[in-house]
């Protein structure tokens, strides 16, 4: 009823008061109860602006009462409704589990989050924890403490074995998406990853590194980062390549030559084509006596370093299926980034076309047409006087919607920042 009717929100908030002031009930644990209803009441439904005031008194009031017995719930209630208050409260009913947990006066869980690599942290999610919360916490574990920093992170819901990706909005509350992802999938998995790379990289902290290593790996290998002109390599590429290939072997902690099978893995394919195999194991032998004084740390920080430089680091890689577009050919890949939406072929990775993301207007997901296994997301892009729509079919639609959302998000805080600082910070800029 409280959801249906508005009305209802501040009646129940002022029944629950009632009930809880100068409590007369011969039943020994009626008090308690009712504070309990009322921490689950507080962090599902906000109240009216005319109660607020009213309401926030009286729960400050019974949290900083000397003596006071329910000081702790008090306290935990203010908490709720003022994250209520400013994200709009949880929507998804809580599951049994949760509700036994929270009546049995238990608030929090731990929530098992993945970093790239499979490395686990656990964090303690309350009633009221929200997704931006998380990202705080673990960006201060990786030793990132600005805001700026912590914007260019997110935290992704996996079901369905890794084939749906769903991004979190900042202002989701974890346990109404872990509830909702336990009656589609009890083997979802939570994951926190880089979005945007704008922010210069950090190499002091070990986990902040590992994670960005892990994360950046995979796409070098595939030969995404790489960009070939005309499919050939300079003499200047095969050294940084195969330099690339001996810090990753130094970053598992090995100090002995790779053999040609770990090479093949290290270096991307289209690249360990270019040459003969016993030559890359020359090359990389070269380089391993000057990597061996690093520790796994440092190597994986040069890694960082060098790949830094590679004209798609920092992207987020889509395979598109389909394209309405007649400026590039679909099957390929598309690499968004700070300077915008790349559309690289899907073999050589050569650049076909590229929209600035300035252009992106709006971007939207499509349910699948009868007969096709995608959905399409649908790209407004132009200036406002000319205007097209691109329709791509790929899997992970929402997922791109998000990150292309978060680098537009990006560019505009880089925009309001400047127009912000005083002219003679401008001019330096």
């Amino acid at each position: 009823l409280i959801g249906e009717f508005t009305l209802m929100r501040d009646e129940s908030y002022c029944q629950l008061l009632k009930q809880l002031t100068a409590n007369t009930s011969s039943k020994p644990d009626s008090c308690q109860r009712g504070w309990r209803l009322l921490y689950i009441l507080t962090a599902y439904h906000r109240c009216s602006e005319v109660l607020k005031p009213f309401l926030l008194k009286y729960l400050q009031q019974a949290s900083r009462s000397a003596g006071a017995q329910y000081q702790g719930i008090a306290k935990a209630c203010e908490q709720n409704l003022k994250k209520t208050l400013l994200y709009g409260g949880r929507i998804v009913p809580p599951n049994g589990m949760e509700l036994k947990a929270m009546m049995a006066g238990r608030s929090s869980k731990r929530q098992l989050f993945l970093f790239p690599g499979g490395i686990e942290r656990h964090v303690k999610i309350k009633t009221c924890t929200v997704s931006l919360e998380v990202i705080e916490e673990l960006c201060y574990e990786m030793g990132l403490h600005t805001l700026e920093a912590m914007e260019e992170y997110a935290i992704f819901l996996v079901t369905n074995r890794g084939q749906n990706v769903r991004p979190l909005n900042k202002n989701e509350y974890i346990l109404d998406v872990a509830t909702e992802a336990e009656s589609v999938d009890s083997g979802y998995s939570v994951w926190f990853r880089r979005v945007v790379w704008t922010q210069p990289l950090r190499f002091e902290n070990e986990l902040c590194v590992a994670m960005q290593y892990n994360q950046i790996l995979p796409d070098y290998r595939k030969g995404l980062l790489n960009v070939l002109s005309h499919g050939k390599v300079s003499n200047q590429q095969f050294h940084q390549i195969s330099k690339l290939a001996a810090l990753q072997h130094r970053a598992k902690d090995i100090i002995y030559t790779p053999s040609i099978h770990e090479l093949s893995e290290y270096i991307p394919a289209p690249l360990f084509k270019k040459q003969p195999p016993q030559q890359w194991v020359t090359m990389a032998t070269q380089h391993m006596q000057q990597v061996q004084p690093l520790s796994p740390h440092q190597a994986r920080a040069q890694f960082l370093g060098l790949v830094n430089a590679f004209p798609m680091f920092g992207s987020s890689f889509f395979y598109i299926h389909s394209s309405s577009s007649t400026t590039f050919y679909a099957p390929c890949i598309l690499a968004v980034n700070p300077r915008g939406l790349h559309f690289l072929h899907k073999n050589t990775h050569e650049l076909m076309a590229v929209v600035p993301i300035v252009e992106v207007q709006s971007s939207r997901t499509q349910r699948p047409s009868a007969g096709t296994s995608y959905p399409y997301v649908d790209l407004t892009v132009g200036d406002m006087n000319t205007q097209r729509v691109i329709q791509l079919q790929l899997e992970q639609g929402l997922e791109l919607c998000r990150v292309i959302a978060m680098q537009v998000e990006n560019m505009m805080s880089v925009r309001e920042k400047r127009h912000t600082l005083p002219p003679s910070e401008i001019t330096m800029l």
